[in-house]
């Protein structure tokens, strides 16, 4: 049974339905009227990776596809003015894909969707993702690593908390950084997370979302070197530099993988204790919360 991928929730079966297809059972990519990701199709490979221009992105490319004829060289042409016309063709990462058909698919505009997948509006029904770089198959099928390599419980309670597309969509593929976040608030707390552990808990659920931002607040990144996109199919080239601890003046930190995903820039130790204690703190405040 194909991927329910790239159309609005409402239009989707229920989420437990969807969690028995989904690799490590929890389906992340469109789950609500206002959370969905298209990291996969290169979302975030971007040069201005600002909530507003993506927006802004997004809607144009909306807009413009609903004039488009549903013919193989009228969606051709539109891809073709969406790379080398409206937006250029340099990327921050080269070879990751940025896929021209990424839009606005729920009511109101709220989630990011494909354009071409057959329940998005105007395609009556037709799936013409076989006009993309990877084909209908590879995106009816691809399920992101962190499906496989996030713990069920983790993965329900992102899911419960997220509140839009922009700063899931950023994180949910950064299942080492998530983990850890996660896994410190679980220590304080002496038991495991799931989604409901922030139901009706507003504290927790913006403790939560506060982390799912931090991608945009981290003061402690390196302007010259950070890349927002989490490029997840491992070239070694592509990921960030691993943080030295030691080197800061440190013995190790148990917030490494968070560090190196941020690509922080810590040149000594009371640097290395400042961004420690930073996210000691967004941990404390969620186990509060939930205590």
């Amino acid at each position: 049974m194909s991927k329910t991928k790239g159309h609005q929730r409402a239009a989707n079966p229920e989420l437990d339905e969807l969690d028995r297809r989904t690799p490590g059972g929890v389906y992340l990519c469109q789950v609500s009227a206002t959370v969905s990701c298209g990291a996969c199709c290169g979302l975030y490979n971007v040069n201005d990776l600002s909530r507003e221009a993506l927006t802004r992105m997004l809607e144009d490319r909306t807009g413009r596809f609903a004039r488009v004829p549903r013919s193989i060289e009228a969606i051709d042409d539109f891809a073709g003015e969406t790379f080398f016309r409206t937006e250029g063709q340099k990327r921050p990462i080269p070879d990751f894909h940025h896929c021209p058909f990424l839009g606005l698919i729920s009511p109101g505009n709220c989630t990011v969707g494909c354009l071409l997948h057959p329940l998005a509006q105007g395609n009556d029904g037709v799936d013409w993702r076989g006009l993309s770089y990877y084909g209908a198959f590879a995106c009816a099928t691809y399920f992101c690593p962190t499906c496989h390599q996030l713990a069920p419980g983790h993965k329900r309670l992102i899911r419960q908390a997220a509140d839009n597309w922009y700063d899931y969509g950023l994180m949910i593929t950064e299942s080492d950084m998530l983990a850890t976040f996660l896994d410190r608030v679980e220590n304080r707390l002496g038991q495991s997370l799931d989604g409901q552990h922030i139901e009706l808990r507003p504290e927790a659920l913006d403790a939560l979302r506060h982390f799912l931002a931090i991608k945009t607040t981290w003061p402690f990144r390196d302007p010259d070197r950070f890349r927002g996109a989490n490029f997840f199919f491992n070239k070694e080239e592509n990921q960030p530099p691993p943080i030295d601890s030691q080197r800061s003046g440190g013995e190790g930190s148990d917030w490494t993988p968070v560090l190196n995903a941020l690509w922080s820039k810590l040149p000594d130790l009371t640097a290395l204790r400042e961004a420690e204690s930073h996210l000691n703190r967004m941990a404390d405040d969620m186990a509060t919360a939930l205590s």
